[in-house]
């Protein structure tokens, strides 16, 4: 029964849900810059949160609610992660207490969720954080659709370039030399770039991947941090995206914690441990 309830009233409340959820912030915040925990993506992060507040906002009981979205769940991590948090609820621990136990979920949520609680809008604070990642998804989606396009152009330029350079160039120079005549200098660059395209060409790849992983493995340490965020913000059009995407950010938080009537500065401290971008 549990199974078809959600979708039931998804399909109900769907109009409802679209209207409540629009933003002007939209065009901004879909964009997912930071790393999530694995085990709770942005999508089924704004599952969660809409469908909790659909839920509640129907008069179910909290409990109940989250037998309801424990079943919809298909993957079993996920239904672990949900049923981590009914038991800590039934064992009397606080919503926002048994978010921040699982460990798959920012402090920022948690202390929006927290928030809700003592100022009675937890809905509201489930609605938010449901349109925030909504809109998450979508910008990303757009950027996405965006770069795909002359991301597939380069690499199949650089495919291109790499076969004719490598098995073309050397075919034709057999037949030049049977003609005994001198080559023009333009040519004889094109095939001296030939003979040594194939360990340069290796070893960039090489180089781009020892990069990658170096990168990875930096990507929490605090200087890492501050030199390739002072680089990005200085790359052009790139650095004024970024400013736009988190200054839109800072302002939906601001929006989210002052509508729960959370002092200014508290506010302020709160929505800056949203933004990870250094």
């Amino acid at each position: 029964m549990h199974n078809t309830i959600l979708p039931f009233m998804r399909n109900i409340l769907s109009k409802n849900k679209q209207e409540t959820m629009k933003s002007s912030l939209t065009a901004l915040l879909n964009k997912d810059i930071t790393f999530l925990t694995p085990g709770f993506s942005s999508r089924r992060k704004q599952e969660l949160f809409a469908d909790l507040f659909m839920l509640l906002e129907s008069g179910i009981d909290i409990s109940s609610c989250f037998e309801i979205i424990e079943s919809a769940f298909q993957k079993k991590a996920l239904k672990d992660i949900v049923s981590a948090i009914h038991g800590d609820l039934l064992r009397g621990s606080s919503l926002a207490d048994a978010f921040e136990k699982t460990k798959k979920f920012n402090e920022y949520e948690c202390q929006g969720i927290r928030i809700g609680e003592e100022t009675g809008r937890l809905n509201d604070v489930l609605r938010e954080l449901s349109v925030y990642y909504k809109d998450r998804i979508e910008l990303q989606r757009k950027i996405t659709g965006a770069l795909s396009y002359p991301a597939i152009i380069v690499l199949v330029a650089t495919l291109v370039v790499y076969f004719m350079l490598s098995f073309i160039v050397p075919m034709f120079e057999d037949v030049f030399r049977r003609f005994g005549k001198e080559l023009p200098p333009l040519t004889q660059m094109v095939i001296r770039i030939s003979h040594g395209f194939g360990n340069s060409f290796v070893f960039v790849v090489g180089i781009i991947l020892a990069l990658s992983a170096f990168g990875w493995y930096s990507r929490k340490q605090e200087w890492f941090r501050k030199y390739t965020s002072y680089t990005l913000l200085r790359v052009p059009l790139l650095g004024n995206i970024l400013r736009k995407v988190y200054m839109a950010r800072l302002c939906l938080g601001m929006e989210l914690l002052l509508g729960s009537y959370v002092p200014l500065l508290r506010a302020v401290q709160l929505s800056r441990r949203m933004v990870q971008f250094r």
